[in-house]
């Protein structure tokens, strides 16, 4: 069976989604897999897309491009909607952004895309965040920050997805700073006992611009088999 890909999206803007992602194409990598990275929109790109860049890094594919891997970059950081019109362009378009994931999938194996910000976040006004799992018939794995809130958000991000009846390769929480609160150690468990979907692991804070280092992390933290059987392989 070949391999089909992988949604990243988040519970909210700025939980660990691109360094999720780094470790997931470094461990696809090392098992041989050519998993193309594809963020349709970045915002806050000044100079540069940065996250494009890290995703591109940690692919290692010869000739793949920041540019090719991110074809829609706006300077301000905002929702990509109003990033666009802010910058005076128009929102890309469904066929667009369809285009461009299939020129990037026929490079490789499998596509990982990397939403820009949560589930709803907008693309356009018909399109967002949870509409690129239907778009490129692929399973969603859901990333939130281990911190206060994540429980609610992430109960209502995976209502969602239920509601959208979205397949779903499961739940990651993410450490964002090495400081610890009460609530870190029970955010998993209460996020199970009242979603029933028991998280894949919490990663740990990865302060390392090492994209190795980060894989090694990825691979000790979470429960990553179910990811590379089903939707990557």
């Amino acid at each position: 069976m070949s391999p089909r890909g992988l949604l990243v999206v988040g519970t909210d803007t700025g939980v660990g989604k691109t360094t999720l992602s780094r470790g997931l194409l470094r461990l696809a990598k090392r098992r041989s897999l050519r998993v193309v990275p594809y963020k349709p929109v970045e915002t806050g790109c000044v100079p540069h897309a940065h996250d494009a860049r890290a995703l591109c890094e940690a692919a290692a594919l010869p000739g793949l491009h920041p540019n090719q891997v991110c074809p829609f970059q706006f300077p301000d950081p905002v929702a990509p909607t109003v990033a666009a019109r802010l910058s005076g362009a128009t929102p890309p378009s469904h066929d667009l952004l369809l285009a461009h994931g299939k020129a990037l999938r026929a490079r490789g194996d499998a596509l990982l895309v990397e939403s820009a910000g949560g589930l709803l976040t907008p693309y356009t006004p018909n399109i967002t965040s949870a509409s690129l799992a239907d778009l490129f018939d692929i399973d969603i794995l859901l990333v939130g920050a281990n911190r206060l809130g994540v429980i609610n958000h992430a109960a209502l991000a995976l209502a969602e997805i239920r509601h959208r009846n979205l397949p779903l390769a499961g739940l990651v929480l993410v450490n964002l700073s090495p400081s610890v609160s009460p609530d870190l150690a029970h955010n998993a468990s209460e996020i199970a006992a009242l979603t029933g979907i028991v998280p894949l692991g919490t990663l740990r804070h990865c302060d390392t611009g090492d994209t190795d280092q980060l894989a090694d992390a990825v691979k000790q933290d979470i429960a990553l088999q179910t990811v590379f059987d089903g939707a990557l392989s």
